[in-house]
């Protein structure tokens, strides 16, 4: 059982690694500005930072290693990177980049930008479909209010739905009604 809680410290530009146990600070890790949201891959045992600021590390993915607790690399995708999304086989990872309008797809094995996608107005939150076919994010910018489905077979938009004022969150109930 892995007994260390990471934080993020928008503040300082690190990531705190603290023992949950003992409820005690164990290190600062290094990352780039301004860390927010993360993912943890539990495959290759690396977590994903989204670097949302301005300035040296921004505009970034930092990939920590959690063996070591150190950072490895800084993964460069679109302007202010917030949602971060892994797939069900954690082979890639999808960032919302808030300030460019794109959603990046990084494959988590090469750790490398394979495609920038533009979508919508400020995108924000991440679902795939039940058969990890389609990617839907919600586009919350003033005048947009849609939500963008990418096809992840050819990488690319297929439509934006119209819904309503700032959409925020995703959830797809895949439910079975039978008797």
């Amino acid at each position: 059982m892995n007994q260390k809680l990471y934080v993020a410290n928008n503040g300082s530009d690190t990531i705190s690694v603290v023992d949950i146990i003992k409820n005690t600070e164990l290190k600062k890790i290094k990352v780039g500005s301004q860390p927010g949201r993360m993912q943890y891959n539990s495959a290759n045992q690396k977590l994903y930072i989204a670097n949302t600021g301005v300035g040296i590390g921004a505009n970034t993915v930092s990939v920590v290693d959690i063996k070591e607790d150190r950072e490895i690399t800084k993964i460069g995708v679109g302007l202010q990177p917030g949602v971060l999304l892994l797939n069900p086989n954690m082979e890639k990872l999808y960032v919302a980049n808030n300030g460019s309008d794109t959603i990046s797809i990084v494959d988590t094995t090469t750790n490398k930008e394979l495609k920038k996608i533009k979508v919508g107005l400020q995108p924000g939150a991440l679902h795939l479909s039940p058969d990890g076919s389609k990617l839907y994010v919600s586009n919350s910018g003033v005048g947009s209010n849609t939500i963008s489905v990418i096809d992840l077979e050819n990488n690319e938009e297929i439509v934006q739905i119209t819904v309503g004022y700032k959409p925020s969150a995703l959830i797809n109930l895949n439910v079975s009604n039978t008797i």
